[in-house]
């Protein structure tokens, strides 16, 4: 333009001198960065000037050729040759205007960029000629030319960014020759390439293939190209940066962005093949073939991509998944620090390889010492040194993969010994080099070898020494700085905190001239006895350690405590025994300290010999009492430093093994005394030890002897408040088991009248005492019972006597002079008081001596209550008075009368106080027959009347006795029983109504007689009666039930109690049904007798208590047991069609629990029976056991392990029942079934006033949990349930000791092991309980599983397999052990765990009874021990079927095969054969010499025949026979083809003792007949190699497939039909072992 600046279009783009836009090499308008014009001046794009931080306009230097100046990088430079800075205050750069780009030096020359000298940088040159090149990004990029043979140049550049380039060649004067424009494509970036794969991350096996992935995604842009190295350019150490040599690439070598290559161990290239999966990934696939290390080289523009090379360790072709780990050392539990873990391996079907161990301590830097050890062909003994305590991992490893069960989780005991050692010191913390370091270490009284060790960047010289006082102090001196290890172990485990790591720095200088000293110990005032301090400050003295030594007055040498506070400072402290100068002198790393050594006078201080002890704690101590004694220090001297020492000893004083030191609760009482308080759980000898400032006073320690707890340790019910009838009699059981010897003493008294009832003790067994009483008169009554004069807990007790009602309640009353009887003329007086008696009548009548009938005149004063009565006697003699009440006799009537006279009335008869009957005054033979009082003599219907007649006084005579029911006078039979003091009176009603009963003496009435008494209905208890009883045997896991009628027992309530064979306590819960009667059941403890008492309102029922013998209960009762089918089949069928079995269709089985069904093989006929289980998807196998119950019948137990859809294979012979495998599903416990008390410690605990039971209901599903508690009086207990998370948290709130009933329910069903039952005590307000065996069965041993183990039989070398589920147990550890009970050899018992599960496999090899012993952490589980008897062989064990070419032949059409009876000696031998379609034939036995035996038949059909050889009607070893007939002679001519698939071998031994079992293993595919002809079969073993196999016999519908397993896996069968695969082909079968 005019203005001599480029034209500019509307956007910045420079115009050409038409003003159109100017046009790069690509097409597009150029458009200006910065331009700078002719004066300097810096424009932006926009053409406006720039302006710089500083707000000013921008100029840039020029040139000589008046060109602006640029810098190296392109950037535009100011007059002073430095960066021009723009408004941003970064560097201005020069946009793609190239025209100001560049200018000409002095010498004509282009000026290009400028050196950091400010000088200009030469472009370029070639010739007569320059290059410039500019980037995308308009900065110069260097180049090379290079001038050519033939005068041409070359120019080589390395542009570093993808984009457009143009390259200027510029001539000697400076005008452009040329503008070449280029585009640069992306480079691949090798660093942003990232690897990955199995070959990478897992596991590389030999002969296995393998792979890698190569990730080029960020790489750059793509698509690239990947490709191996040839295999010459890897011999020759052709890869760029891998190996030492650089020799050349193969000429074939292939020219990729990627290039790969993997290196075997002996530089060897593998070969490899490499697949682009597109979207930049690459899948690189080879196959080592040699085991060892071996490299992944991958290389991307001659760089090594990020990791590589990768090292590859390639492993030997083993199967970790066939590895079996047992021993003590990869248990859960079971392991001590200090002692080694110890585990074995057991290879010997894995195939090749190597055990790896590797052990992870809870210290990272902690080593655990791990020894392999290969013992024999696959067994490796494996053994670390777990010397911390914690928990630690095991990962075993073989052939670089872990086998199963691996990860083992170990929790590694403490040593209790070690963790009585204390090490302290900054020695074990920080140090310095070259200088000593120390710690102390304190043993505490513990027992072993203490060994101290140092480890670290140099070795160190270690020197113990001895305190004196127990300790020991440990010094060490390293020579390097640097982190080092400290070990202290005792036996083998590292103590506390160990070990540890102390930091050792360079040694510095300390200057012991800055340490200062302080403290009493120092002054004036120092005294014997007591504990004088002194303080050293050397904070400011730089590293080093303190040394004191303090000496008495007669030279002794002082012990001292120095306590090294690691700030710098230490506190000494030691206690003078001698009055006089000390002599003190402290040193400090090996200097005197400021002051030192000091001279301290010490005065006359403390005696301990003064401390005077005393109290009842030291002279009559019990048990579960807080014991009191006192120690008095007035009178020894200052201090205040008193300690107490209490633990159990033995009969000879030595201190217990693993005894509790009790608890002391020490407390100043003021003026030097203390009181002490302990209280010992247990009674027997303990050893008290006082010390006052660290010395015992005189008769100290001194031992102790802890008696019983008395009275707190004796257990009763609660029976405060109790309320009874009147007359009652009640008992009550009190425990004094846990009192100790001593004095129990029981009285009851009247609370109103102040008299004492009578009380009777009775002993019971194990220290029981039954405690009975019959309180008299209403109200309360104080019972007091102690022990040793110490009121037992909560007594004394007060209950109550309700007071009589009715006719109970009336009494004769004196009149105002004291008199029972006043005379009023002819008139006889007296008072009855009916105060207390209710509304009712009162009558009365009086008969004379001859029999009249004088009637009594009442008349009743309503305001007092009181009764007046009289009559006119008539008649002197005995007069008979009876008085009624509505109805009843009054207490005391009927009574009798003497009148002689009006004056002279003598009363006799009526109720004395004893009870013991009335006896009539005058002297008669007949007066001094004694008989009780019958009036008011109460007998309930169904009871027979007993009446005691007592002949001592009166001497022998003839006593008669009449009995009549009054309403139907008819005679009720009667019996005389002769008893030692003379007769017995036996009366039998049977019909409710008062009856006479007329007693006789030598012909005359008894005073009295007739006697009158009345039958009631039965109420109460008595009218109780037992309706239904128990049933035995039972089922397993089924209550003891009985039906209760109470239909006429009026108001009250059933409670039972239960005793089992142990005598422990079982919960008895009752039930009302909707017919009123009341269903009473509880759990049966083990098989034996069970005592059942049933009480309504505290009355024994009839019958009761009951012995209840209790037989077959197992624990096992969480099961599903299936009953057979109805026969769906001809029930003749034979084989597999005929086996009878259960209609699993739509059959729910819960996890956890057992399905049991029966198999009836009546109708199959000989054969053997495979039952197998699986879990459909996960393919994990269940536990089956299958057991023979009688000829023809099998029971069969199958415990799934997951939920899911299970496959339950059932075979007979090797072919599958029709519809096997069956399918069955399997659901996560629901509903009350799966609520459980929580398996942790937190699962019972005391919480305020009350217990907390936590519940799990996490897996139950909807649904409501209610609770229920009673109490030892049968009240209910305060109960709430509350919601925790998945948790709900129930509390009882007890408030009286005794044994607690807890019902838990989930949505109105009992959760299992509900009711719970817990014993309550109350200590000093504070709640104690105890877990009954009810709620132990809910943990540990009692949750363990097992079939019954009751029918065991076996013969020598049959083995049983035994599945037990420990799933429910929580933490623990199984044991199993079996003895031979006769001989006392123990039997081998293999292990199997697959996760909570066990297989116990048992073989015995003598005959004998056997014990089987299954404990969980030292328990036995429900029915363990188990005994079983083993036998020996039967004769029929000792046959067997001969093998071999020799023993079988053909010849026209028939088979004969040969077995021998030799061992058994002569027998019946048969045989009967079924054919391939379960038709049975009978075939011909022949005998041979030596006891040897032809068995032959004539085939029908090809395929697989079994042959069923019996000896004395018992199936002989090898039977039955499996004979696959191949083909069958065509007409007269040709031969059998034929295989002996299954027999007894005896080709491997001698003497038929070592045999071995041939098998084939046999299928049946549906493969239909029209295929058979051009079918052909492969298999394939676990470990990829080829099994022998072979088509068998074929049927309209199938195909037998034969094959011979090595060893058990998933073998894979590939079934082709002209060459392809048979559709459904290849199939998996699993082979569970020979």
């Amino acid at each position: 333009g005019p203005d001599g600046n480029p034209l500019r279009g509307p956007g910045g783009e420079l115009l050409d001198e038409n003003g159109n836009p100017l046009i790069d090499a690509n097409g597009k308008p150029v458009k200006p960065g910065t331009t700078v014009g002719p004066d300097g001046t810096v424009y932006g794009p926009d053409g406006n000037p720039l302006l710089g931080p500083d707000g000013k306009p921008l100029k840039a230097g020029l040139g000589p050729d008046g060109n602006p100046l640029v810098g190296p990088d392109g950037s535009l430079l100011g007059p002073d040759g430095k960066p021009l800075l723009g408004p941003d205050g970064k560097p201005i750069g020069p946009g793609n205007d190239r025209t100001h780009a560049t200018g000409l030096g002095p010498d004509g020359k282009p000026l290009g960029p400028l050196g950091a000298d400010g000088k200009p940088l030469p472009v370029e040159e070639g010739g007569d000629m320059t290059v410039m090149c500019v980037g995308p990004n308009g900065e110069l990029v260097p180049v090379e030319v290079i001038e050519n043979p033939d005068g041409t140049y070359s120019v080589r550049s390395a542009p570093g960014m993808e984009g457009d380039y143009v390259a200027d060649i510029i001539g000697p004067d400076g005008k452009k020759l040329a503008s070449i424009p280029f585009h640069v494509e992306p480079q691949i970036d090798a660093s942003k390439i990232k690897l990955g794969g199995d070959s990478i991350d897992g596991i590389v096996k030999k002969d296995r293939p393998t792979s890698f992935e190569i990730d080029t995604s960020d790489a750059g842009k793509g698509p690239f190209t990947a490709s191996p190295y040839e295999p010459d350019t890897v011999r020759n150490g052709g890869i760029p940066g891998i190996g030492d040599r650089n020799g050349p690439k193969s000429p074939n070598e292939e020219d990729t962005d990627v290039k790969i290559a993997v290196i075997g161990p002996n530089g060897e290239p593998v070969d490899c093949t490499v697949v682009d999966k597109g979207d930049g990934l690459f899948d690189v696939q080879y196959k080592p073939s040699k085991e060892g290390p071996h490299k992944v080289v991958v290389i991307a523009n001659d760089d090594l991509v990020p990791g590589a090379p990768v090292p590859v360790n390639v492993f030997p072709n083993g199967d970790a998944s066939k590895c079996k780990a047992s021993g003590p050392g990869i248990e859960p539990k079971g392991l001590m620090a200090g002692k080694p873990g110890t585990f074995k391996i057991d290879a010997q079907r894995a195939g090749d390889g190597d055990v790896e161990v590797i052990v992870t301590s809870p210290n990272p830097k902690f080593d655990a010492n791990v020894k392999v050890t290969k013992r024999g062909q696959g067994i490796f003994d494996c053994e670390y040194n777990p010397s911390m305590k914690g928990p630690y991992e095991v990962r075993v490893l073989f052939a670089g993969e872990e086998i199963p069960g691996s990860t083992f989780g170990v929790n590694v005991a403490p040593n209790p010994n070690a963790e009585k050692v204390n090490v302290s010191g900054k020695g074990l913390k920080k140090g310095y080099a070259k200088k000593p370091n120390k710690f102390i270490v304190e043993p505490n009284g513990a027992e072993g070898a203490l060994n101290f060790d140092v480890e670290g960047p140099s070795k160190c010289d270690i020197d113990v020494q001895d305190n004196g006082d127990g300790t020991v102090t440990v010094v060490y001196t390293p020579q390097e700085a640097g982190e080092y290890t400290v070990n202290v172990t005792l036996d083998g485990a590292q103590v506390p905190n160990g070990p540890f790591y102390p930091q050792i720095e360079e040694p510095q200088p300390s200057d012991a001239s800055k340490v200062k000293l302080s403290g009493n110990g120092i002054g004036n005032n120092v005294k014997t006895g007591v504990p004088a301090t002194i303080k050293i400050d050397a904070s400011e003295a730089g590293p080093g350690d303190v040394a004191i030594n303090i000496k008495g007055p007669n030279g002794s040498k002082v012990p001292v405590k120095i306590k090294d506070n690691e700030d710098g400072t230490y506190d000494v402290t030691f206690i003078p025994e001698d009055v006089g100068n000390h002599n003190i002198d402290v040193k400090f790393d090996g200097s005197k300290v400021p002051g030192a050594p000091l001279t301290v006078p010490v005065k006359p201080g403390i005696d301990a010999n003064k401390v005077k002890c005393s109290g009842d704690g030291l002279t009559n101590p019990k048990a579960k009492h807080d014991n009191q004694f006192t120690i008095d220090t007035s009178a020894a001297g200052p201090g205040d430093d008193v300690t107490v020492e209490i633990i159990p000893i033995d009969k000879n004083g030595n201190p217990l093994t693993g005894g509790r030191r009790i608890p002391v609760d020490i407390k100043d009482l003021g003026n030097g005394v203390k009181s002490c308080v302990f209280n010992p759980d247990e009674e027997g000898p303990y050893l008290v030890d006082v010390k006052f400032c660290g010395k015992n006073p005189k008769e100290f320690p001194q031992a102790i002897v802890v008696r019983g707890p008395g009275a707190q340790g004796c257990l009763l019910p609660n029976i405060n408040g109790l309320e009874i009838e009147p007359d009652q009699e009640i008992t009550i059981p009190v425990d004094i088991s846990g009192a100790g010897p001593g004095n129990f003493t029981v009285t009851c008294i009247n609370d109103t009248t102040g008299e004492q009832d009578t009380v009777r003790v009775i002993d019971g067994p194990n220290l029981m005492k039954n405690v009975t009483m019959k309180p008299t008169g209403a109200g309360p009554h104080t019972i007091t019972m102690t022990f040793d004069d110490e009121d037992l807990p909560g007594g004394p007790f007060t209950i109550a006597v309700k007071k009589p009602v009715g006719a109970d309640a009336c009494s004769m009353k004196p009149s105002k002079d004291g008199k029972l009887f006043t005379a009023d003329g002819d008139f006889l007086q007296f008072l009855i008081d009916l105060s207390s008696a209710g509304p009712g009548n009162l009558t009365g009548i009086a008969k004379t001596p001859s029999g009249k009938t004088i009637s009594i005149e009442i008349e009743v004063d309503k305001e007092t209550g009181l009764a007046h009565l009289k009559f006119q006697p008539t008649e002197k003699g005995i007069h008979l008075i009876n008085l009624l009440f509505n109805g009843h006799p009054i207490p005391g009537c009927p009574f009798e009368m003497d009148i002689q006279g009006p004056a002279n009335v003598t009363m006799n008869g009526g109720k004395p106080k004893d009870g013991s009957g009335s006896v009539c005054l005058d002297l008669e033979p007949r007066s001094l027959v004694v008989v009780p009082n019958l009036v008011n003599c109460k007998v309930v219907r169904g009871q027979d009347m007993r009446i005691p007649i007592d002949l001592t006084f009166s001497g022998d005579g003839v006593v008669e006795v009449t009995c009549i029911h009054d309403s139907s006078l008819q005679h009720v039979p009667c019996k005389l029983i002769d008893t030692p003091n003379g007769k017995e009176v036996q009366v039998s009603p049977k019909e409710p109504g008062w009856y006479t009963v007329h007693l006789k003496f030598n012909g005359e009435n008894l005073p009295g007689s007739p006697y009158k008494f009345e039958v009631k209905e039965p109420t109460g208890a008595d009218a109780c009666r037992i309706k239904r009883g128990p049933k035995s045997p039972l089922k397993d896991g089924d209550d003891v039930t009985l039906i209760i009628d109470v239909s006429k027992a009026g108001e009250g309530q059933l409670l039972g109690t239960c005793k089992g064979p142990d005598s422990s306590n079982i919960p008895v819960k009752t039930k009302e049904l909707d017919n009123g009667d009341i269903e009473v059941f509880f759990k049966p403890k083990g098989d034996g007798d069970h005592t059942l008492d049933l009480q309504f309102n505290n009355r024994s029922i009839p019958g009761c208590p009951a012995v209840i013998n209790i037989r077959h209960v197992t624990a096992d009762s969480m099961g599903v047991v299936l009953e057979l089918a109805p026969w769906e089949v001809d029930a003749s069928a034979k084989g597999a069609k005929g086996v009878r079995h259960p209609n699993f269709d739509q059959i729910m089985v819960q996890l956890n629990q057992t399905m049991k069904f029966p198999l009836d093989l009546s109708a199959s006929g000989p054969g053997n029976v495979e039952v197998s289980c699986m879990h459909e998807k996960s393919k994990q196998p269940c536990p089956v056991t299958v057991i023979p119950t009688k000829q023809g019948a099998l029971e069969v137990s199958v415990k799934p392990l997951e939920t899911g859809m299970h496959l339950l294979h059932i075979t007979f012979n090797g072919v599958d029942l029709p519809k096997s495998p069956f399918r069955f599903n399997v659901e996560s416990p629901s509903g009350a079934n799966a609520v459980t008390l929580k398996k942790n410690a937190s699962a019972v605990k005391v919480v305020k006033d009350g217990v907390q039971f936590a519940i799990d209901c996490s897996r139950a599903g909807p649904g409501v949990l209610t609770a229920a508690c009673t109490g030892p009086d049968g009240q209910l207990v305060p109960c709430e349930c509350k919601k925790s998370g998945s948790d709900q948290l129930i509390t009882i709130k007890p408030t009286v000791p005794g044994l607690h009933i807890l019902e838990v329910m989930w949505d109105g069903q009992q959760i299992p092991g509900s009711p719970i039952e817990i014993m309550i005590n109350m200590q000093d307000g504070r709640i104690v309980y105890e877990l009954c065996d009810i709620l132990l069965m809910l943990m540990g041993a009692f949750t363990v599983r097992t079939p019954d183990l009751s029918n065991i039989q076996l013969e020598i070398n049959q083995f049983i397999r035994i599945p037990i589920d420990c799933r429910l147990a929580g933490p623990g550890k199984l044991q199993v052990t079996c003895k031979n009970e006769d001989t006392g050899t123990a039997i081998d018992c293999e292990m199997k765990k697959t996760g909570d599960m066990y297989e116990i496999t048992i073989k015995p090899t003598d005959p004998g009874k056997h014990a089987l012993n299954i404990m969980w952490d030292g328990k036995h589980i429900p029915g363990s021990p188990a005994y079983f008897t083993v036998k020996g062989p039967a004769p029929a064990r000792l046959c067997y079927i001969l093998s071999g070419a020799d023993h079988i032949k053909c010849s026209k059409g028939s088979i004969s095969f040969r077995c021998t009876t030799k061992e058994a000696g002569k027998g019946e031998l048969t045989a009967v054969g079924v054919d391939p379609f379960g038709k049975q034939f009978e075939c011909q036995v022949t005998e041979e010499p030596d006891l040897t035996y032809a068995i032959a038949f004539k085939p029908e059909v090809p395929g697989v025949h079994n042959v069923d050889v019996k000896y004395n009607g018992l199936s002989i070893n090898g039977s039955p026979a499996l004979i696959d007939i191949k083909s069958l002679p065509q007409g007269d001519e040709g031969g059998i083809s034929l295989e002996l698939i299954s027999c007894r071998d005896t080709t491997a031994g001698s003497g038929g003792t070592e045999t071995q079992v041939q098998q084939k293993a046999t299928i049946t595919l549906p493969i239909p007949k029209k295929d058979h002809s051009g079918l052909s079969v492969t298999c394939k073993g676990p470990d990829g190699s080829d099994i022998n196999c072979q088509l068998g016999a074929g049927t309209d519908t199938g195909i037998n497939i034969l094959f011979e397993p090595k060893s058990g896996g998933k073998h894979t069968l590939t079934v082709q039909l002209n060459g392809n695969n048979y559709p459904g082909t290849p199939v998996d079968v699993e082979v569970q072992g020979l």
